[in-house]
């Protein structure tokens, strides 16, 4: 029959009663925030075991005398943390049978344990707590191998809805003459929220869709599926682009059973190169900026995020668009550093790096504006950048 061992734990938090009740249930735990509590306690006379957590609990040589003094035969574990442990007067250290350093392994604690109870028994061995501490420590390996195996499956599907993410939305630019394209983008996990659709009418017109799905990962690439869906509803070449939003909006919103209460953001842009023309209906991103006659130009935001009000309006805007003339496109990642985030002034430092860079092609503008704007370690959003010229 195995006897359960009495031991005192004198601490403020339940760290350490959690680890000894998981690792070692040989144990019968008891917890005192301090040495007066324990020793005034009903369990006092039957436990010669104590560990004090001298980095959560004010101790005094004089309680450390105390608490000898009351018993003969009792083995103190003090837990302390590295940089306390010199801070510590030395004299109470000699109270102290066993230190175990924190931060731990809980086979320190463990070793610990089973060296206090030979010595209170006098024994050579006492596999008792060893046998106990391997039983756990194969079932957390077993636990961890299972951990690894669902983390590999999670990140196999992740690897596969990212390739068809891919096929969803392909990063190939179009082929227009005249035209220069350029992008640049940063995935925050392996599915972006972010992308953008062409559609080419004819040799002089075409189209841009340009979005960015609200979130990130797995939620965003579901959400991005319906709005695929949406897209391949509308035949772009008849329609305007403040409908084509609108039909967008209309599309996604019954598309749901309930709502799930994402949303897109798009801007829609329709380039005629004959007319010298673009036509844009922007919802919620940040507004393009149109680099012409060696200005910057902020164009406007239109209308309310795409996907949650049914009776939402947008409105379209056109822009003169010649040769020479750039535009450059970017989701609000591209502003949305943790450490310092205001929309404000996010977006004046995006103007500021495309108004300094104005004169050169739009690859290096949009190189020049990646390498500043993603020079961050820390990144709560994807960001997308896309520019296009109009080549004289």
């Amino acid at each position: 029959m195995i006897t359960t061992i009495p031991i005192a734990i004198v601490s403020e938090d339940d760290y350490l009663p959690g680890i000894i009740s998981k690792v070692i249930r040989s144990f019968k735990v008891d917890q005192y925030l301090s040495i007066e509590n324990f020793t005034i306690s009903s369990g006092f006379i039957e436990t010669n075991i104590v560990i004090i957590d001298f980095s959560s609990v004010n101790l005094s040589i004089e309680d450390l005398d105390t608490l000898s003094g009351f018993k003969n035969k009792i083995h103190i574990i003090g837990v302390v943390r590295i940089e306390d442990y010199h801070n510590i007067d030395a004299d109470m250290w000699k109270h102290v049978s066993e230190v175990v350093l924190k931060p731990f392994h809980p086979n320190s604690l463990v070793f610990a344990l089973d060296r206090s109870v030979k010595q209170l028994k006098g024994e050579k061995s006492d596999g008792l707590l060893i046998s106990e501490f391997k039983k756990y420590s194969e079932q957390l390996e077993r636990n961890t191998a299972q951990a690894n195996i669902r983390s590999s499956k999670f990140n196999n599907d992740l690897d596969m809805a990212s390739n068809l993410q891919e096929c969803l939305y392909p990063k190939d630019l179009p082929d227009i003459r005249n035209i220069r394209f350029a992008s640049k983008y940063r995935s925050l996990e392996k599915i972006s929220g972010d992308f953008y659709h062409f559609e080419k009418f004819s040799s002089n017109r075409f189209s841009l869709l340009f979005a960015d799905v609200s979130g990130h990962g797995v939620t965003a690439a579901l959400y991005s599926a319906m709005v695929k869906s949406a897209i391949s509803s509308i035949n772009f070449e008849r329609v305007s682009p403040a409908e084509v939003v609108k039909r967008m909006n209309k599309f996604l919103i019954s598309a749901q059973k309930k709502p799930s209460y994402n949303y897109v953001t798009i801007c829609y842009s329709s380039f005629d190169l004959k007319k010298q023309k673009v036509t844009y209906c922007n919802a919620g991103l940040p507004a393009p900026l149109l680099i012409s006659n060696n200005n910057v130009k902020k164009m406007n935001n239109t209308g309310p995020f795409v996907g949650i009000f049914d009776a939402a309006e947008y409105q379209e805007e056109s822009e003169k668009f010649v040769p020479g003339d750039k535009m450059l496109f970017f989701t609000d990642g591209a502003y949305e550093d943790i450490e310092d985030f205001n929309i404000k002034k996010g977006y004046q430092k995006v103007f500021s790096i495309v108004d300094k860079n104005k004169a050169q092609k739009i690859n290096e503008i949009v190189e020049e504006m990646f390498a500043i704007l993603e020079n961050t370690p820390i990144k709560n959003d994807d960001s997308t950048y896309l520019g296009i010229e109009y080549i004289k």
